[in-house]
């Protein structure tokens, strides 16, 4: 009874530890955690990979090169601190937060929210400012008769809803 007592917990910690071969093959190994690209090849999707377990730095310098060369503008500091990036589907993409750059999810719906019939309600004819409608939004709003309404669209969300235009693929 005692040889049971002990040898069965101890086995199910192995097996814990071991784990099943589908969960090992979806976890980055560590080796590849400090490689932007092998990391996104191996996270799939990764919205957050600092929350995947990423282990380099917050913004890697190879991402931070290439999307210098891509934007064509100088680097630096202010170009590291508005910078974040995400794996999709193996991918690695790069955004750099600008004052109407949203690098979130992208509000794609069109009902207009309280604070755009608000506005309109004071302001009939105008347009609504992204400081009320919401730079997350992809439509460019205005007031027609008192009532808030799309005027256009002016971001393309993606499969995920993130705005294709401010996201760049980086490339090894």
């Amino acid at each position: 009874m005692r040889y049971f007592a002990i040898v069965f917990p101890a086995l199910a910690l192995l097996l814990a530890a071991c784990g099943s071969k589908s969960h090992r093959s979806a976890t980055p190994t560590p080796g590849s955690s400090t490689d932007p690209f092998a990391f996104s090849t191996s996270a799939g999707t990764a919205d957050d990979p600092t929350a995947a377990r990423w282990q380099g730095p917050t913004l890697p310098q190879i991402i931070a090169d290439k999307l210098v060369q891509i934007l064509d503008t100088p680097g630096g500091s202010a170009l590291l601190a508005t910078t974040v990036w995400r794996c999709d589907g193996g991918k690695v993409l790069a955004c750099t937060v600008g004052a109407n750059l949203n690098c979130g999810q992208a509000n794609t719906s069109r009902e207009p929210t309280l604070a755009m019939i608000n506005w309109c309600a004071d302001a009939s004819s105008l347009d609504i400012p992204a400081s009320v409608s919401g730079h997350e939004t992809i439509y460019a709003w205005a007031c027609q008769d008192g009532a808030p309404v799309i005027v256009r669209q002016y971001w393309t969300p993606d499969d995920r809803a993130f705005v294709k235009e401010v996201w760049h693929q980086i490339t090894p």
